[in-house]
């Protein structure tokens, strides 16, 4: 089972029925350093017009800025400034779109395996479909949402967001009872970020050891549930994901829904801190069955990071890929893993401009189960075998040598492999097409393509502001294109159809069934000929 979000949490006009999230957030940050998004410099870009942001306003580990690297690049007595989009209230946030996929797991093992898996793809997806270059009638210097979202939302105390802040405290005052660890234990990440500790284990102590390689950062841990799962028989991986999520205060209490809950049969109050830790993937068990007659919710994943795109072809593109890539990793049994610290890494970089095209990401150099042991139901590979490396987008989407086959081809071999029907075939191999064009730099981003209409729009001034003229016929545009208009940049050549009402319903199970690795390279020749015929 699959589900396809277009989301937006936008707070309501008054009147209206008022996202409860919104309020209890902005107070809970409205005291707190957040920082902006560096504005973009452009020829006649003005400093007396722009607010300006400071280093040390920024949150250690954030997309836009870590305290660290700003000390090294900066010496002590130095302050580093720049001109900035401030956005002082979380609805800067809660007001983007964005595109996210639920899929359902066959079993808890499955869902476990699959979060790691798509958590190394979310800042790769999130590059190829950025789509915010503007903030605050400004164009700024990244093209995605995700690291102004997260500042948005971000309520940890000055305390917690730095090892060395806690460490100048000269006084109790800062501290807060009230709060989870009194307010003063260090989070490196804001609470809307990407995730912290990979949740796979392994049967053996050998791959349990492996994977304690990959999460090669500290995720914080409230103690006391870690110590209460472990006592229950939880394994380490999912107590320290379940104890991390408990190091953050609860945002939202209903009334009436506090003490008259019984937790025995209701998990109302772990959804509520679930649902306000927000990382670029989420693991979510089923909810509580109170009878037989309740249907039957497994375990999912839902990946976030995807940005809205301006037409339905585009966001069936990618909400398809997501899913089919999931299959083929299952299937396939793929092995994506990277070490933690290489995906935030890559989470930095998709942040930047045009980083489909202008960056490199880290990523495993063989992915096939030949080059590795399997990560699902036997061991990991030894940390020595481990290689990774930084890769196009082009190379990670399309491959690279005989070795590294490339996430599209996998997907049309997976295709193949489960006997897709024709037509359903010729409207994926669009989809897929699309988004390999985009992946080399042949199509623009939506982030690339409004950075371009701003910046070649007659009223522009080349001062990094996008005025009331620009931005009104920059909307008109984007409507246009949703409703239909062809945009060559964005879609190229090939005009897309509307999907007829007659077409057949995909009838041909989606199934996670394993294959042996040599009928996978006979697919992926197969898939190579195919390819290579293509482009001559």
């Amino acid at each position: 089972e699959y589900e396809i979000d277009f989301v937006s949490h936008c707070s309501c006009d008054a009147g209206e029925v008022e996202n409860v999230q919104t309020p209890v957030v902005d107070a809970s940050i409205i005291s707190k350093p957040n920082g902006g998004c560096k504005v973009f410099s452009s020829e006649q870009t003005s400093m007396d017009e722009i607010e300006m942001t400071e280093s040390s306003s920024l949150s250690k580990g954030s997309e836009f800025g870590d305290d660290s690297d700003a000390s090294i690049l900066f010496p002590t007595g130095t302050r580093h400034i720049w001109p900035s989009a401030h956005m002082d209230a979380s609805v800067f946030g809660f007001g983007c779109c964005c595109l996210q996929v639920t899929i359902q797991n066959e079993n808890v093992n499955e869902s476990r395996f699959l979060h790691d898996q798509l958590a190394v793809l979310a800042p790769i997806l999130m590059a190829l479909t950025a789509a915010t270059p503007i903030l605050k009638g400004r164009l700024v210097d990244s093209d995605c949402r995700w690291g102004f979202l997260s500042q948005s939302v971000d309520d940890r105390t000055i305390l917690e967001r730095s090892v060395r802040q806690c460490s100048t405290r000269t006084g109790e005052e800062m501290l807060d009872q009230f709060l989870a660890a009194n307010g003063e234990a260090p989070l490196n990440k804001s609470r809307y970020d990407s995730i912290s500790a990979f949740i796979h284990e392994g049967p053996t102590d050998e791959s349990r050891q492996e994977m304690c390689g990959y999460n090669d950062i500290e995720a914080p841990i409230d103690e006391t549930f870690y110590c209460v799962l472990r006592d229950n028989n939880i394994d380490h991986a999912v107590s320290q994901y379940i104890s991390h999520i408990f190091t953050r205060d609860p945002l939202v209490i209903v009334d009436g829904a506090i003490e008259e809950l019984d937790d025995e049969v209701n998990n109302e109050h772990f959804e509520s801190l679930l649902s306000t830790n927000w990382n670029s993937v989420r693991w979510k068990p089923p909810p509580v069955r109170r009878s037989s007659e309740d249907p039957h919710i497994g375990w999912r994943v839902e990946f976030r990071t995807m940005e809205i795109q301006l037409t339905d072809f585009q966001n069936a593109a990618f909400s398809t890929f997501v899913i089919l890539v999931s299959r083929a990793i299952l299937s396939f049994n793929l092995n994506l893993y990277i070490p933690i610290s290489m995906v935030d890494a890559n989470m930095q970089r998709a942040h930047s401009r045009n980083a489909a095209n202008g960056e490199k990401f880290f990523f495993r150099r063989h992915i096939l189960p030949s080059f590795n042991k399997s990560v699902q139901g036997n061991n990991c590979s030894s940390s020595k075998t481990n290689e990774f490396k930084e890769m196009t987008m082009s190379e990670i989407m399309a491959g690279k040598g005989d070795n590294f086959p490339g996430l599209i081809p996998l997907v049309f071999a997976y295709l193949e492999f489960i006997k897709c029907d024709d037509a359903t075939m010729a409207r994926v191999t669009q989809y897929l097409n699309f988004i390999e064009k985009r992946a080399n730099g042949k199509l623009l981003t939506p982030a690339s393509w409004m950075r371009k209409f701003v910046r070649t729009h007659k009223a522009y001034k080349h001062d990094s502001v996008v005025n009331d003229e620009i931005a009104y016929d920059l909307m008109v545009a984007c409507k246009e294109i949703g409703e239909g208009r062809h945009e060559e940049d964005l879609e190229g050549a090939e005009m897309i159809g509307p999907i007829p009402a007659t077409d057949p319903c995909y009838n041909r199970y989606m199934c996670s069934k394993r294959i042996q690795e040599h009928e996978l390279r006979k697919l992926l020749q197969k898939i190579k000929t195919v390819r290579n015929a293509r482009d001559e």
